[in-house]
């Protein structure tokens, strides 16, 4: 039996570690191998194989640089109908890509903003569910959103929420028409009714598009503009 010292979290214990006979193929000869409590390097906490003569075995790489990176996973623009029906039809997912990068943009409210130190990454993860289709009904002009049931109800409450706003004056959040469009797009999420289904080729479009906006700016070694979405259960 043979006595060594290993050393876990710093500490140094004692541990002893049996040799065992392994016995020769040809029965001519005894070969004996230790084999030995693996040591724990002290100044990671991790088990390290041991060579022959103690040394620790070399690294299989150099250590991985760490960097600090700071950015956002998590933001919608007017492509979200739940930001769009409350107000939000003004800022683009081109204009979080700007003002993630340090550019000026206005917000959904009118104002100027900039940030004092761009970011060093974004993800613009509108919606999956329904993503720009909002943007699609108030625009018109597309025959397959026309010829949907849910696509025109969308459009006449798009139609009756303006006319009220601008009847009152109040903001699209103190609207009931907006209340009800975000009702909608929060039932349509949950329905496995066929009818809620986006007409074909709509819904790829759009998703293409925010793929290609987020490559547009895109920048290696400077910004990385992450191509996302929203999934919502």
């Amino acid at each position: 039996m043979k006595k060594i010292s290993y050393a876990v979290g710093g500490t140094v214990a004692a541990g002893v570690v049996a040799a065992l006979a392994l016995a020769a193929a040809n029965a001519r000869s005894t070969a004996s191998a230790a084999l030995s409590v693996v040591p724990v390097a002290a100044a990671e906490g991790v088990a390290v194989p041991v060579g022959p003569k103690g040394e620790y075995s070399p690294p299989l790489r150099p250590p991985p640089e760490t960097n600090l990176y700071w950015g956002d996973t998590h933001l919608h623009t007017r492509n979200s109908a739940d930001a769009f029906s409350v107000g939000n039809e003004a800022v683009t997912p081109e204009d979080a890509f700007r003002f993630a990068r340090g550019e000026a943009v206005v917000a959904s409210t009118g104002v100027r903003a900039k940030l004092r130190r761009p970011l060093d990454f974004l993800a613009v993860s509108d919606h999956a569910e329904y993503m720009g289709i909002y943007v699609q009904l108030k625009q018109g002009g597309d025959s397959r959103l026309e010829s949907w049931e849910v696509g025109r109800q969308w459009a006449e409450l798009l139609r009756k929420r303006d006319a009220r706003e601008a009847a009152t004056g109040a903001g699209h959040s103190h609207n009931d028409d907006s209340k009800v469009l975000g009702k909608g797009f929060a039932d349509a999420i949950q329905s496995k009714d066929p009818r809620f289904r986006v007409p074909t080729g709509v819904q790829e479009s759009i998703w293409a598009d925010a793929a290609r906006t987020a490559d547009r700016f895109n920048e290696p070694g400077r910004f990385t503009a992450l191509v996302a979405y929203e999934w919502t259960s």
